[in-house]
């Protein structure tokens, strides 16, 4: 994404519309090839070196904001490292105390010698003159050295360009409504359950066969969380950009006086995603989960949910985990809920137990703030977490779930 002083957009009485970049332009392909470029071969050299020659391509007044902006991407896939025999502290330590001891020294208080200080100074931590010189001031910002940068193409990067410009803009949505009316099956799972990775408070409507609209509350909705999750939203688009029809209206809170803007983004915009479209991912802290559960836990299965569970014509629900009773072949769900305001998990709580086709339990993370009482009486098996659920609380839960079950069948 970008900094606000970089972004590019027209703002109109009701829209605002990102100033998208011509990714076939032969002019701006011959600009990312030498930002590219400069790029590459600046590998090996300082930070200052790479930043003097980025000046001289990017230039500073508004009009080279696009400039900048595609230097910002490049510099996000660069990885600097301070490169000295010694932390530059201790060296710079060495000199003062080098330097301390020869002014001391009356008989050169009028003749204090630099080689002398620098050469006492290097014996004392073991090191050349050279090799103390270089590193004394290493940990500076302008001398950290580039040692990687993951190059790609200039087209790749024009076009990583346009989805920057729209992530930056969501970064102040108060509300999203998606429609994808026409994906297949596989692409509808995908898209939940990444919402569920970022964590996104969200409702859906609709069905496979008529397609779905999805509704996102945005960061403003949230106050300790809002810069977090504006990310976490942003992050979300380039997965949305995989889907075939897509539309997207956003519902803003634009500039210092906070007035209301619309920004409208559909498939046949152009915008290409930078994610490798690989199928669903799961969070691996849930899959260390699942693999610890399923060696410590005897009689279930736990197994990373790829379904998208229709709750009877009132949307869909797409659990985090299915648990299987190996001797009844009973099915439990587990849904984790990470950022979602206290209203909001009571109102999604009221859904399932009115909708799901059967029992869910409920993981509320201690991030949400939720006080103990305001769980009481709630309508699912409910427990608390922090980075993971406990493999042993879970376990206990699915096995009063299944006393339950039997009770209710005597």
């Amino acid at each position: 994404m970008l900094t606000s002083d970089l972004l590019r957009v027209r703002v109109g009485r009701k829209f605002i519309r990102p100033e998208y970049v011509d990714p076939e332009e032969a002019s701006l392909l011959e600009l990312a090839r030498e930002l590219i470029e400069a790029h590459r071969q600046g590998v090996g050299g300082r930070r200052g070196e790479l930043e003097e020659v980025r000046r001289e391509l990017t230039g500073d007044g508004t009009e080279f904001l696009m400039h900048r902006g595609l230097a910002r991407l490049l510099e996000k896939r660069c990885r600097f490292e301070v490169q000295s025999d010694l932390p530059p502290v201790d060296l710079r330590r060495a000199v003062f105390e080098a330097a301390t001891a020869q002014r001391r020294d009356v008989a050169l208080a009028h003749a204090f010698d630099r080689q002398t200080v620098l050469e006492s100074a290097a014996h004392r931590v073991g090191v050349s003159v050279e090799a103390l010189e270089a590193g004394l001031f290493a940990d500076l910002e302008s001398e950290q050295r580039l040692v990687e940068f993951r190059a790609l193409s200039p087209e790749r990067l024009l076009h990583r360009y346009n989805v920057a410009l729209a992530q930056t803009v969501l970064i102040r949505a108060r509300r999203l409504v998606i429609d994808l009316p026409d994906e297949p099956p596989q692409r509808y799972r995908q898209i939940f359950r990444y919402l569920k990775f970022y964590r996104l408070m969200h409702r859906l409507e609709g069905d496979p066969e008529k397609g779905y609209r999805l509704t996102i509350d945005g960061p403003l909705s949230l106050f300790r969380y809002a810069q977090r999750y504006g990310l976490q939203m942003a992050f979300f688009l380039p997965v949305l950009l995989h889907a075939r029809s897509f539309r997207l209206r956003a519902e803003l809170v634009w500039g210092p006086r906070r007035v209301e803007r619309i920004f409208e983004l559909e498939a046949k915009d152009g915008l290409r995603s930078h994610f490798p479209d690989t199928g669903t991912r799961f969070p691996e802290e849930l899959q260390r989960f699942a693999d610890r559960f399923n060696a410590k836990v005897e009689g279930w299965t736990a197994a990373p949910h790829s379904e998208v569970v229709d709750l009877e014509g009132a949307g869909v629900f797409v659990p985090d985990f299915t648990f299987v009773h190996e001797k009844t072949g009973r099915r439990v769900w587990l849904e984790l809920f990470g950022y979602w305001r206290s209203t909001g998990l009571a109102d999604r709580l009221s859904h399932l137990r009115a909708h799901a086709p059967g029992p869910v339990l409920v993981g509320v993370s201690d991030r949400m703030r939720v006080d103990e009482q305001k769980l009481e009486g709630l309508p699912a098996r409910v427990f608390r977490y922090r980075e993971i659920p406990v493999v042993s609380e879970v376990a206990r839960l699915l096995e009063e779930e299944l006393t339950s079950d039997a009770k209710d069948g005597s």
